[in-house]
């Protein structure tokens, strides 16, 4: 089996990258762990693969998008198809002081981040809704729109478009050929830009090797 990552790994390798994390963010994470596989014995949350690679699957492509972004004390962010939440929950350990917006259409992952939000005290917006349907509603509200890729990036976008702000951002993790969606976006005026592991992150995860960012905005927003 491939040799997996701790914790203790991850986040020490995180501290190297400039990012400061307390004692306060280290143990909240460490309770997200630890609530995620007392969960994964009643639900069926994640795969049993990535149970065993749990830091550099999920704790770590967070922490990679929260490089990223360009931090400032208001933000707002929305995470689409947020699952167990392993994006909105990180970005929100490293930056309490931003709103953040955890939606997803499954009620079993909506109570799981109810849960997490409630024990760690994050003050995370969890919502049980289909994007389609929340999006009227908040219309140019978002600075950033964050996802797994939980379907394609036409979509995603057109979900994201309508609660971004003119020059919100919206920022996809993503692996394999994706080509052709990027044409269409391109079609249809949108901005796309493709960040992939600098060698520092690369050579600490083989997983990250494999992923790249795809940050879309309008075409002179």
């Amino acid at each position: 089996m491939k040799h997996s990552l701790s914790l203790d790994q991850v986040l020490n390798f995180i501290q190297k990258t400039g990012m400061t994390l307390g004692p306060d963010e280290r143990k909240k994470l460490l309770q997200y762990a630890q609530l995620i596989r007392l969960w994964v014995k009643r639900q069926n949350l994640i795969s049993y693969g990535d149970q065993q690679h749990l830091f550099e699957r999920h704790f770590l492509p967070g922490f990679f998008i929260a490089s990223q972004l360009e931090p400032t004390a208001d933000t707002r962010l929305i995470d689409i198809g947020s699952g167990s939440g392993f994006l909105p929950v990180i970005l929100k350990i490293i930056h309490p002081g931003w709103h953040v917006t955890a939606i997803d259409s499954s009620r079993k992952k909506c109570l799981f981040l109810t849960e997490i939000n409630e024990s760690l005290k994050l003050g995370l917006q969890v919502v049980h809704q289909r994007m389609e349907t929340f999006r009227t509603d908040r219309a140019n509200y978002f600075d950033y729109a964050t996802s797994r890729g939980v379907t394609n990036l036409s979509e995603l976008w057109n979900w994201a478009r309508s609660v971004l702000k003119r020059t919100g951002r919206l920022w996809v993790l993503k692996g394999g050929d994706i080509s052709q969606e990027i044409a269409v976006l391109h079609t249809g005026g949108v901005k796309t830009k493709i960040h992939t592991a600098d060698i520092s992150w690369a050579q600490f995860s083989a997983y990250l090797r494999g992923k790249f960012l795809v940050e879309m905005e309008i075409e002179n927003g």
